[in-house]
C-alpha cells in the first residue's frame, strides 16, 4: 500500500474520531478494509496528493475540545457528516509551487469567509491571485497566515466565525469598517493571537467570555460598538494585556469585574460611555504599570477609591460624568507623573486637597459642577505645568493670589461659585490666558487694569458679580479679545472709547450697570450687543453690524437709535460701508423695497426693475443695512401672483459666517 494511501486513511481516521463518528477507532474496519471502502487502492498519487491537502484542511480547522470546533456538516439519517471547506487553492494561482500544506488550509477558510466578512466585493481576495497580494493579508515564515488587518476597508459584513480556525493568526484588526453581528466565541482559539482589535465597527451582541482564553494577547479593542451585556470577569485572565483594553462607547451594563486588577501589565484600561454601575473596584489599584485609566460617561457610585492614589505611573485620570460621591482622595496627590484629572460632573463634596498642588506634571484640573466647598488652594500655584483649571462648584473665600503663578494657564474657569474679595492684580501675569470666566460669584472691588497685560486673552467673563468702578481703558490692549461680557454688576463711568480699538471684538455684553454718557461711535466689529439697564447711557449708534435681534432686544428694553430715520450719505461709493436707514418693523421680509431700490440706483450705480410681476434683474445689487449686506439678486420665475419673490443671499461684512446663507423674501406688486 503506498505511503499517499496511508497518510489519507490516517487523516480520516483522526477527523472520525474528532467528529465522533464510528468505524477503524472502534475496530470496525481493518486498513486495507478502509482504504477499499474510501476506493483508494487503485488511486494514482498525483490524485493522492490533492487529496491528502484537502483532510489536512479539514483537520487544520479542527480542534479537539469538550464541544468540537463547528465544520460544515449535514445530519442524514440520525449521522453527522462532513460537509468539507472546498479545495479552491490547491493548484490554483493563489499558492505558490510548491503548495506548503498549512497555507492551502488558511487559503480555503480565507475564501470560505470572504462573502460574509465582504458581501459588497471590496476586498481582492480570489483563487486566482497570489495570496501574498491579498488586502490586509500577511503570511509568516512558517507559511500560514500571521496577519489580517483590514481597519478602514468599507466592510459591511459579519465576523466570520471560520477565522477562528486561523491557528497561526497572530494579529486581527476589522477596526473602522461597518461590520454587524456578534463577535464569534470561537475567536477565543486563537492561541497565538496578539492583537485584536474589532473597534470602531457595528457589532451588537455581548463579549465573548471565550475571549478571556487568548493568553498570548497584548491588546484588546473593541470600542465603539453597540455592545450589550457584561464585561466577562475571564478578560482578567489575560495576564500578558498590556498595551490597552478598551471597551469604552458601547451598552455595557453591570460592575466593573475586580478580576480586572490582576492585568498587572495593561497600561491603559478604557470603560469610558457606557452604562457601567457599582463601584470602581480597589482592585484596580493594583495595575502597578496603568498608564491610563479612563470610566467617565457612567453611571459608577461610591467613593473614589484612595488605592487609586498607588498607580504611581499614572498619567490620566478620567472619572467625568459619573455619580460618585464621597471627597477627593488625599492620596490621588502620590501621582507624580499624573498629567490629566478630570473629575467634573458627579456629586463630590468636601474640600480640594491641598495634596494635589503636588502634580508638578499636572496640565488639566476639572473639578467643575460638583457640590464641593473650602475654598481653593494657594498649593494650585505650584502646578507650574497647568493649562486647563476648571472649578466651578460651591466654592468660597478669596482668589488665591499664587494662582498669578500658573505661567502656562490657558483657560481659568472659577464662574458659578461663592467666592468673595476682589479679583487679584495677579491674574494680569498670566500671560498665555486666553479664557478668564469668574462670573456668578460675589467679588467686589474694581476689575483690575492689570488684564489689560493679557495679550492672549480671547474671552474675559466676569458677569453677576458685585464689581465696582470703571471699565478699565487698558482693556482696549487686548487686540485679540472676541468676547467681553461684565454685565449684572455695579459698573460706572463711560463705556471707553479704547475699546474702539480691539478689532476682533464680536461679542459686548455691558447690560444692567450703571455705565453714563455717550455709546462710542466704533467699538470693534461686534454682531452681539447688550447695552440695556444703563439707565444713563447714551442713544445706540446705528452704524453698528449687529444682528437685528440684538438690536430689537436693547430697543425694547430701552435703548434709543441715534438719528434712526435719517440716512446717512455714502460719499465713497462703497456699499459696504453705507448704513441704510428702511423701515424693517416685523422682519426682512417687511423692508421698504421701493426705498431699497431707490438708494441703491441714487448710491450704489445698479439697478433693477419690474417686468410683470417678477422682479428683472439688471445688475446685481449690493446694499447693506445696519450692517446687513444683501447681494446678487435673482428672480424665480414661479412666484405666486400677487407676489414678487426674490431669492437673497445675506451676508454680514463683519461676520464670515454669515456667507451665502439664502432667505426667500416676499414683496406685494401693489406697493
Amino acid at each position: 500500500m503506498s505511503t499517499h494511501i496511508k497518510k489519507v486513511i490516517g487523516l480520516v481516521i483522526i477527523l472520525s474520531c474528532l467528529l465522533g463518528g464510528v468505524g477503524y477507532a472502534q475496530g470496525e474496519l481493518t486498513l486495507e478494509g478502509l482504504a477499499e471502502r474510501l476506493g483508494l487502492v487503485e488511486t494514482r498519487t498525483d490524485e493522492l496528493a490533492g487529496r491528502v491537502a484537502t483532510l489536512e484542511s479539514h483537520l487544520l480547522s479542527t480542534t479537539v475540545e469538550d464541544t468540537p470546533t463547528p465544520v460544515p456538516t449535514e445530519k442524514t439519517g440520525g449521522r453527522t457528516t462532513v460537509t468539507a471547506i472546498p479545495d479552491v487553492c490547491s493548484n490554483s494561482s493563489a499558492l505558490p509551487d510548491p503548495e506548503p500544506a498549512g497555507l492551502v488550509a488558511d487559503c480555503n477558510i480565507l475564501l470560505a469567509a470572504k462573502n460574509t466578512l465582504d458581501p459588497s466585493g471590496v476586498l481582492n481576495w480570489h483563487q486566482d491571485k497570489l495570496i501574498f497580494q491579498w488586502d490586509g493579508v500577511e503570511v509568516g515564515k512558517g507559511n500560514s497566515v500571521r496577519k489580517l488587518v483590514l481597519p478602514d476597508n468599507e466592510l459591511t459584513g459579519e465576523i466570520p466565525a471560520a477565522l477562528g480556525n486561523l491557528s497561526k493568526l497572530e494579529d486581527l484588526s476589522l477596526s473602522e469598517n461597518n461590520l454587524t453581528g456578534e463577535i464569534p466565541a470561537v475567536l477565543g482559539k486563537l492561541s497565538n493571537l496578539v492583537s485584536l482589535d474589532l473597534s470602531h465597527n457595528e457589532l451588537t451582541g455581548e463579549i465573548p467570555a471565550e475571549l478571556g482564553n487568548l493568553s498570548n494577547l497584548v491588546l484588546l479593542g473593541i470600542s465603539e460598538n453597540n455592545l450589550t451585556g457584561e464585561i466577562p470577569a475571564t478578560l482578567g485572565n489575560l495576564s500578558n494585556l498590556r498595551a490597552w483594553l478598551a471597551l469604552s462607547h458601547n451598552n455595557l451594563t453591570g460592575e466593573i469585574p475586580a478580576e480586572l486588577g490582576n492585568l498587572s501589565n495593561l497600561k491603559s484600561l478604557s470603560l469610558s460611555d457606557n452604562d457601567l454601575t457599582g463601584e470602581i473596584p480597589a482592585a484596580l489599584g493594583n495595575l502597578s504599570n496603568l498608564e491610563w485609566l479612563l470610566l467617565n460617561g457612567n453611571q459608577l457610585t461610591g467613593e473614589i477609591p484612595a488605592e487609586l492614589g498607588n498607580l504611581s505611573y499614572l498619567v490620566w485620570l478620567d472619572l467625568n460624568s459619573n455619580r460618585l460621591t464621597g471627597s477627593i482622595p488625599a492620596t490621588l496627590g502620590n501621582l507624580f507623573d499624573l498629567e490629566w484629572l478630570l473629575l467634573s460632573g458627579n456629586q463630590l463634596t468636601g474640600e480640594i486637597p491641598a495634596e494635589l498642588g503636588n502634580l508638578s506634571k499636572l496640565v488639566w484640573l476639572d473639578l467643575i459642577s460638583n457640590r464641593l466647598t473650602g475654598s481653593i488652594p494657594a498649593t494650585l500655584g505650584n502646578l507650574s505645568n497647568l493649562e486647563q483649571l476648571l472649578l466651578g462648584n460651591q466654592l468660597t473665600g478669596e482668589i488665591p493670589a499664587e494662582l498669578g503663578n500658573l505661567s502656562k494657564l490657558v483657560w481659568l474657569d472659577l464662574s458659578s461659585n461663592r467666592l468673595t474679595g476682589s479679583i487679584p492684580a495677579a491674574l494680569g501675569n498670566l500671560f498665555n490666558l486666553e479664557t478668564l470666566w469668574v462670573g456668578g460669584n460675589q467679588l467686589t472691588g474694581e476689575i483690575p487694569a492689570a488684564l489689560g497685560n493679557l495679550s492672549k486673552l480671547k474671552s474675559l467673563s466676569l458677569p453677576d458679580n458685585d464689581l465696582t468702578g470703571e471699565i478699565p481703558a487698558a482693556l482696549g490692549n487686548l487686540s485679540k479679545l472676541k468676547s467681553l461680557s461684565l454685565p449684572g454688576n455695579d459698573l460706572t463711568g463711560e463705556i471707553p472709547a479704547a475699546l474702539g480699538n480691539l478689532s476682533k471684538l464680536k461679542g459686548l455684553h455691558l447690560s444692567d450697570n450703571d455705565l453714563t454718557g455717550p455709546i462710542p461711535p466704533k467699538l470693534g466689529n461686534i454682531d452681539t450687543l447688550d447695552l440695556y439697564g444703563n439707565e444713563s447711557l447714551g442713544c445706540l449708534p446705528n452704524t453698528f453690524p449687529v444682528y437685528r435681534e440684538d438690536m430689537i432686544r436693547n430697543q425694547e428694553k430701552g435703548m434709543s437709535f441715534c438719528d434712526a430715520e435719517t440716512p446717512t450719505a455714502n460719499p465713497t461709493g462703497d456699499a459696504k460701508s453705507t448704513p441704510m436707514a428702511i423701515s424693517m418693523s416685523e422682519g426682512v421680509d417687511q423692508i421698504d423695497w421701493e426705498t431699497l431700490f431707490r438708494y441703491n440706483e441714487e448710491h450704489v450705480g445698479k439697478s433693477v426693475a419690474f417686468k410683470g410681476n417678477v422682479l428683472q434683474v439688471i445688475q446685481v445689487a449690493e446694499l447693506c443695512f445696519q450692517g446687513v449686506c444683501i447681494t446678487n439678486f435673482s428672480a424665480i420665475d414661479d412666484a405666486t401672483e400677487g407676489d414678487v419673490a426674490l431669492r437673497v443671499a445675506v451676508t454680514r461684512s463683519s461676520y464670515g459666517s454669515w456667507d451665502d446663507a439664502v432667505m426667500l423674501l416676499y414683496r406685494s406688486p401693489s406697493t
